[in-house]
């Protein structure tokens, strides 16, 4: 009789045991999922830049950005374009749309140094051409340079750009960036 209960505790020893056992690897499963579904939440930042300046000359600028951190150092992301130009002028007045898209990869250098590099597509209307109908044209702008990143919360930041636009084509007189260097302000923010 002694054996039987002896046996019979082991095998209730054995049994709760499992459920705890069970338990703890849930709890581990559970809170590493939660780490890689965080960390893939902060690898994401989205934000852009926006301009605005009012007079005989207005233009508005709205350009937001997704982006993806392949790492501590590297992120890619693409992000779009939009310009409205306006120019009154007693003799000529001129208003242009101008819209498109860029995709872009920067790389951290020191702590808040980065390389950047872009390509971007940009729609706008045709300045060589005289027609009654709008002819607009693409052109493709590619930039290099670096930038400054200030942080502004956990996982944002404010970003300083100085950067070259390599394009050498005809068109480029017309790039709303107008000249070399182009300095530009813009945030991530981190989801």
């Amino acid at each position: 009789m002694i054996k039987f209960k002896f046996l019979l505790l082991i095998g209730i020893f054995i049994f709760f045991n499992s459920f705890d056992l069970y338990a703890q690897d849930y709890i581990r499963n559970t809170e590493k999922k939660a780490e890689e579904d965080e960390s893939l939440n902060s690898k994401i930042f989205t934000g852009g830049d926006f301009g605005l300046s009012l007079g005989s000359v207005t233009m508005i600028n709205i350009s937001p950005l997704v982006g993806y951190r392949l790492d501590k150092k590297t992120s890619v992301g693409l992000g779009a374009i939009y310009l409205y130009y306006s120019e009154n002028d007693p003799v000529y007045n001129y208003h242009a749309n101008i819209y498109g898209f860029r995709i872009f990869g920067r790389y951290l250098i020191f702590n808040n140094i980065f390389a950047h590099a872009e390509i971007e597509e940009v729609n706008f209307p045709d300045l060589n051409t005289v027609s009654i109908k709008e002819n607009r044209i693409w052109i493709d702008n590619i930039y290099m340079g670096g930038g400054y990143r200030q942080r502004i919360g956990a996982n944002s930041f404010l970003n300083l750009l100085v950067l070259w636009n390599l394009n050498d084509n005809r068109y480029k007189s017309y790039s709303y960036d107008f000249s070399n260097p182009i300095i530009r302000v813009t945030f991530d923010i981190g989801l």
